[in-house]
């Protein structure tokens, strides 16, 4: 039998006898030495029984309480007089530190009903959760620090191959100029130069987004909007480009698969490092919004635009928007990129969520 059923049926017993010295040979056996907190409470929310754990977790060791009323009592904790004054059963998560190492609670509250289903008070259990917490907050870091490994591997060879392929040019080019200056053609070795200097300063931008990513991807364990925050502000300081955010409480509510936020804050930067790149824009604006099943999270800017038709994909040599792709299906989301000339660049990300309290809101493909 389930702990908060069998606590149910015991506690009822408990208020329908407990003048009896039966039921307080009962309480004793099956309460009293609980590790869990447990306290009964009557209709009108006077407390009829409590057991040792109860009162030292109320700090009500040495008084007497029976007969008080509850919501006098849990003044202090308003979180629990919300789930003892609610009709149905209610559940709250407290945090208690009373100057030792905080502990971590599950309360429930569940009425009680007599024969007949007429509701004749309430159960109040508290179960101790510090080390399934503490277990969970574990493997949540872990989660983290190995999605953001992989990923950190990922985006370090693609930084690698890229700066391959710039000082490759750079050592040509440079060979070129000087093989120009020797044949007495400066024009031709200052172009040289100039070509030199451009793909050095694209390069310096490659590097800087990569540490703008890094740093951004260390912080997820933080939490992802955080994250999102932080790397949009430093990115505006950096490149001087407005980035306007609107990431409302109900979107920031919802929790994604540690995997799924590295890809989302990927495509986020991915979707900033175009518009810097390509859009000419002034303004971008960054927002997140809570659909029915969805986090949808939209990048528009006011830049120039093109024809999505017309971009070249990743046979091509290009793999910005082939790579966002990959992204978003990786963890079952949808990408969608909605632009035309001279109306500015939209890129749509919608992230399934999940149905069931306490699941993540979207888990990547196996």
């Amino acid at each position: 039998m389930p702990l908060l059923a069998f606590l149910l049926l015991a506690a009822a017993t408990i208020f329908r006898t407990r003048t009896s010295e039966s039921a307080m040979a009962t309480r004793h056996a099956i309460v009293e030495r609980m590790s869990h907190g447990m306290m009964v409470l009557d209709w009108r929310h006077r407390v009829v029984d409590l057991n040792l754990a109860a009162k030292r977790l109320l700090g009500a060791e040495g008084q007497e309480v029976i007969g008080q009323d509850a919501r006098d009592l849990l003044a202090a904790w308003p979180e629990l007089l919300r789930i003892i004054t609610h009709d149905a059963a209610a559940y709250a998560e407290v945090a208690v530190n009373d100057g030792q190492p905080e502990h971590v609670f599950d309360v429930h509250a569940s009425p009680l009903f007599d024969s007949g289903g007429q509701c004749t008070g309430k159960l109040v259990l508290w179960i101790d959760v510090t080390e399934n917490k503490a277990a969970q907050a574990a493997n949540e870091r872990q989660r983290f620090a190995l999605a953001a490994l992989a990923e950190r591997e990922q985006v370090g060879r693609e930084l690698h191959d890229g700066l391959v392929q710039v000082l490759g040019y750079i050592k040509m080019q440079a060979q070129a100029s000087s093989g120009a200056l020797e044949r007495g053609r400066p024009d031709t070795a200052n172009a040289g130069l100039q070509g030199i200097a451009a793909i050095a300063q694209e390069a310096h931008e490659e590097i800087q987004d990569f540490l703008l990513g890094a740093r951004a991807t260390s912080r997820l364990s933080s939490g992802l909007w955080d994250a999102i925050t932080d790397f949009a502000e430093r990115y505006s300081v950096v490149y001087g480009l407005r980035i306007d955010l609107a990431l409302p409480q109900q979107a920031q509510d919802i929790v994604l698969d540690p995997v799924a936020q590295v890809q989302l804050l990927r495509i986020i930067q991915e979707s900033l490092t175009n518009v810097r790149k390509h859009a000419g824009a002034s303004r971008v604006d960054l927002a997140a919004t809570c659909e029915t099943y969805c986090l949808q999270v939209i990048v528009r800017d006011d830049g120039k635009g093109f024809d999505p038709h017309e971009v070249p994909g990743l046979d091509d040599g290009h793999y910005g928007l082939a790579f966002m792709y990959q992204r978003a299906e990786a963890v079952g989301a949808r990408l969608d990129i909605i632009s035309a000339p001279g109306r500015g660049t939209t890129v749509l990300v919608q992230v399934p969520v999940a149905q069931q309290a306490g699941e993540y809101a979207t888990t990547p493909r196996g």
